[in-house]
C-alpha cells in the first residue's frame, strides 16, 4: 500500500451549519439506491479507506456520494467533466467524514484553500489542481481540509485530530 503522507495545511473549510456531515451523532443512512455502488469509479479506493476506518475502531454504517463533487465539474471545451475520481461521505458512529479522491498517482498537493472569516461564517477560496468550477464558497461552519496522497478529507474542525491520528499511523 502506498505510503500515506498527510498535511494539516492551513486548509480549513466549510459546510453549512445544518449539514449532516457536521453532526456528532450518526444520522440514518440514505435510501439504498443512493449508496455508493461498485460501478462508481471511486468504489475501490472508497472500500480501502472504509477498511482503514474500521481498523481504527470506527463503525462505517454506509457510504454515499457527497454533493461537493459538483464543485469539481468544469467545462473542458464543450464537455462538462469532473476533475476528481469521486467523492464519498462515510457515515460512521463518530459522525460523517467526506473524502474526495483523485485517480492515483495524482494527489491534492497543488490544491490550495484560503480561509477568511466573514460574519458568523467562513469564505473559502479554492485554487490549484484539481480545478474547481467556482473557486469561492461560503459556509456556516469551520471545517478542515486534510490532504493524504490521492485523498482530500473534509472534516469538522473539532474532529481533525482524529483524522490526523489515522493518517499518521499509516506512515
Amino acid at each position: 500500500m502506498a505510503k500515506w503522507s498527510y498535511s494539516l495545511t492551513a486548509a480549513l473549510l466549510l459546510l453549512t451549519g445544518t449539514s449532516a456531515s457536521l453532526a456528532q451523532t450518526s444520522s440514518p443512512c440514505p435510501p439504498p439506491e443512493t449508496l455508493l455502488s461498485n460501478n462508481d469509479p471511486v468504489y475501490h479506493d472508497a472500500m480501502q479507506l472504509a477498511g482503514v476506518l474500521r481498523n481504527h475502531g470506527f463503525v462505517v454504517q454506509c457510504m454515499f456520494p457527497s454533493t461537493l463533487g459538483s464543485m469539481f465539474q468544469v467545462n473542458d471545451g464543450a464537455v462538462l467533466r469532473s476533475t476528481i475520481e469521486g467523492e464519498v461521505v462515510y457515515r460512521t458512529d463518530a459522525g460523517d467524514f467526506e473524502v474526495l479522491f483523485v485517480p492515483k498517482p495524482q494527489t491534492f498537493a497543488d490544491f490550495k484553500v484560503e480561509e477568511r472569516r466573514v460574519g458568523s461564517g467562513y469564505v473559502y477560496t479554492l485554487t490549484g489542481s484539481p480545478r474547481v468550477s467556482n473557486g469561492r464558497f461560503e459556509f456556516g461552519r469551520r471545517q478542515c481540509f486534510i490532504k493524504a496522497d490521492n485523498q482530500l478529507w473534509i472534516v469538522d474542525y473539532d474532529r481533525r485530530a482524529k483524522v490526523g491520528a489515522i493518517l499518521k499511523s499509516r506512515n
